[in-house]
């Protein structure tokens, strides 16, 4: 387990104003990353501060690049968070101090849908517009891979990440077939799940945040992030508690995501049978994640998370013994 830091809110007040002039507020969020509210006090605008412990320095180089998919990606209107250039040097977005490196970003249109309401699911309007989203952003990022190909092989791939285990998947062979085909492998948003983006009514489209789980993989990784938590709350109910959801329907779910993605990137380009084989490599995931957590100090608030997912594995496995 990836345990963050402790992060001085000292230091990072003091680097946020010095190098972008805003005031940091509380800490929302602290995992690996440790995310702030910030505002401009002349105008009273909001912004994000990300920063990430890193004694090292082993991401500057990620960052780097995923602050420059960011902006390509805006400048070619995908509606996502943008990061915000430092006032103490133009062009630069990331700021190194105190073993800590550190992003700023605009807050984004629209609000977000709490995931505990559903709405993310089953309002018909907001799954094709994260469909439709997602076609946008494959265009575009294949585009992206033509334009820039040395950033886009930087990138990491689908397997490395958390600590590499997800590299003993068995893939299948018609997805090694493809891992050259741009038109079914790039850059992938690697994350695209309701707390990593907000719904704007007045658009109906959303607005994305959080890259840091960026990588290369097949397209229908993205869909399939996607698709996983219906398909994991109609069969196991939600997390932990295990409690039915019965307004959970993955097949009306993906059909609405066909629909919003294929009006984007074009009919047929969502293949159905290649998001299954996608959605199993999402489960194996999971399964192993849970697996390797057993054998690791999980931080408390992971621990009920962790222990859930670790009793399905042994439920399937029992299952399939007998």
């Amino acid at each position: 387990f990836e345990v963050s830091a402790p992060v001085s809110q000292d230091v990072v007040r003091t680097v946020v104003a010095e190098n972008w002039g805003l005031a940091v507020g509380k800490c929302i969020k602290a995992s690996q990353n440790h995310t702030f509210l910030a505002t401009d006090e002349e105008n009273g605008n909001a912004f994000i501060v990300r920063v990430t412990p890193d004694p090292e320095n082993t991401r500057w180089q990620q960052f780097t690049d995923e602050l420059f998919l960011i902006n390509y990606l805006a400048g070619l209107g995908l509606k996502v968070a943008t990061p915000v250039e430092t006032k103490t040097e133009k062009n630069n977005f990331l700021i190194r101090a105190a073993d800590l490196t550190l992003s700023v970003f605009h807050f984004v249109r629209g609000k977000s849908l709490p995931y505990v309401e559903m709405r993310w699911m089953t309002d018909k309007a907001v799954v094709i517009a994260t469909g439709r989203w997602l076609g946008q952003f494959h265009n575009l990022s294949k585009k992206f891979r033509r334009d820039n190909p040395d950033v886009a092989e930087r990138m990491r791939e689908w397997n490395t990440l958390h600590d590499g285990v997800m590299k003993d998947i068995q893939v299948h062979e018609s997805d090694v077939a493809t891992v050259n085909n741009d038109e079914k492998w790039g850059v992938l948003h690697g994350d695209l799940n309701p707390s990593n983006w907000f719904y704007c009514e007045e658009e109906d489209s959303l607005y994305v945040f959080d890259w840091d789980q960026c990588q290369q993989g097949w397209f229908m990784m993205d869909i399939a992030q996607c698709c996983h938590a219906p398909v994991s709350l109609e069969k196991h109910g939600m997390a932990v508690t295990g409690t039915p959801v019965p307004e959970a329907d993955s097949e009306q779910y993906i059909t609405w995501i066909k629909e919003g993605y294929e009006s984007e990137a074009g009919e047929g380009s969502l293949d159905c049978e290649e998001l299954h084989r996608m959605l199993k490599y999402r489960e194996e995931f999971y399964y192993l994640f849970a697996i390797r957590a057993q054998n690791e100090t999980v931080p408390p608030d992971m621990k009920p998370f962790i222990d859930y997912i670790y009793s399905l594995v042994q439920k399937e496995r029992q299952h399939t013994k007998s």
